[in-house]
C-alpha cells in the first residue's frame, strides 16, 4: 500500500505543507533561475539526511570525503574548518536542515549568456541531484 500511495498520491514538502514535491530535471531548474531577478547570489545545495545525532567534526569530515569545501545548517553557511575538532552535537531540532554547498553563483545576463557559465550551472546543478540522491535545493544569499 506505501509504495501504491508513493506513486499514486501527492507528498508536500514538511516545512511549507502548501507547497506540492514534484519531480524536477537540471533543464526544469535552470529555467527556473533563469526567472530569479538578476545580481542575486545562489547557492545551489545538497541536502544530507542525518537520522541520528552527528557532530561538527563528523559532518566536516563528510563535507571533504564528498570533496566540498563548503556546508549550511539552517540559514548558516560555513567553511570546513570553521568547526574544526568540535564535537558539540548538531541539534537536529533547531537546525533540521544540512546541507553541502555544490557551488555559489550569480543570478543575471552573464548566467544567461555566457555558455561556460551555463554549462557550469548544469553541471552543478546535475552535481547536487547526484549527491543529494535526486534532492537538491537553491538558496538565496
Amino acid at each position: 500500500m506505501r509504495l501504491l500511495y508513493a506513486t499514486i498520491g501527492v507528498q508536500y514538502c514538511p516545512n511549507h505543507p502548501d507547497t506540492p514535491l514534484v519531480k524536477q530535471t537540471v533543464g526544469d531548474v535552470e529555467s527556473k533561475i533563469d526567472t530569479f531577478a538578476d545580481g542575486l547570489k545562489l547557492m545551489i545545495l545538497s541536502p544530507l539526511d542525518y537520522e541520528s545525532e552527528i557532530t561538527f567534526h563528523q559532518l566536516e569530515e563528510r563535507v571533504v570525503r564528498e570533496g566540498f569545501v563548503r556546508y549550511s545548517i539552517g540559514d548558516n553557511v560555513y567553511q570546513v574548518g570553521d568547526h574544526a575538532n568540535d564535537t558539540t552535537v548538531i541539534d537536529m531540532s533547531t537546525s533540521p536542515y544540512i546541507a553541502i554547498v555544490i557551488d555559489r553563483l550569480m543570478t543575471g545576463n552573464v548566467l544567461r549568456d555566457d555558455l561556460s557559465k551555463r554549462k557550469r550551472l548544469r553541471d552543478s546543478v546535475a552535481l547536487a541531484f547526484r549527491v543529494g540522491i535526486e534532492r537538491m535545493a537553491l538558496m538565496i544569499e
